[in-house]
């Protein structure tokens, strides 16, 4: 995971660990098998270029539920349904 950036935020459940770089690519990690979650393997380089080149930077994220995280920037948010 060295090739997304420097990592700016992160949060965690029971059984994930959650990251958000600084080139706005996000994952998921599973924390029971130690290893990258499938939806990580499944979509890392599926992001649009034109979200992962935007200034506007990922500064948080906020588990909402056991699926669902939020990510917010200085104006907007968006919410990842795994």
């Amino acid at each position: 995971m060295q090739e997304c950036g420097v990592p700016l935020a992160m949060t965690s459940d029971e059984d994930k660990l959650i990251v958000a770089y600084d080139s706005n690519k996000m994952a998921v990690f599973d924390l029971l098998n130690k290893c990258l979650h499938e939806w990580t393997v499944a979509n890392i380089e599926k992001l649009p270029s034109n979200f992962l080149t935007r200034y506007n930077r990922i500064v948080g994220v906020v588990a909402v539920s056991k699926s669902r995280f939020m990510f917010y920037t200085n104006y907007t948010y968006f919410v990842l349904d795994l």
